[in-house]
């Protein structure tokens, strides 16, 4: 945190109450996260900014393939500094395909899914 806050034109905030204004806000996103399971539910919001994202291979698990490609994905301590001073250089983000990666969890994606399971496509329904 005191490396951080050295450097000028570096913010860090830490535990909030809301991290929303803070992730609309940002010019890049990062997550290192190490160890964890299922789908992170921080990497959901952050997909809905417009905003480059940078995680690692644990960050995006359980994530559908098709939206993978809205995430910097880096593994090692250097790779994941990179990848974040390579996104603050060209934050540049494809707008469309960052739409199409969030239809993926907008309700009628949630709709279908409830659909499919109310109908027993799931193989666990009689």
């Amino acid at each position: 945190m005191a490396e951080l806050a050295s450097i000028e034109g570096v913010q860090t905030y830490f535990d909030v109450a809301d991290v929303t204004p803070y992730q609309f806000g940002a010019r890049v996103l990062v997550n290192p996260v190490a160890v964890g399971s299922g789908v992170q539910l921080k990497m959901l919001d952050m997909l809905m900014t417009d905003a480059p994202i940078v995680t690692t291979s644990q960050g995006v698990s359980g994530l559908p393939p098709a939206c993978r490609s809205q995430f910097g994905i880096a593994d090692t301590p250097e790779t994941f500094a990179e990848a974040l001073v390579e996104r603050l250089g060209d934050p540049g983000v494809d707008l469309v395909a960052r739409r199409d990666a969030r239809r993926l969890f907008d309700l009628d994606a949630v709709r279908a899914v409830l659909a499919s399971l109310s109908a027993g496509e799931d193989g666990l329904s009689a």
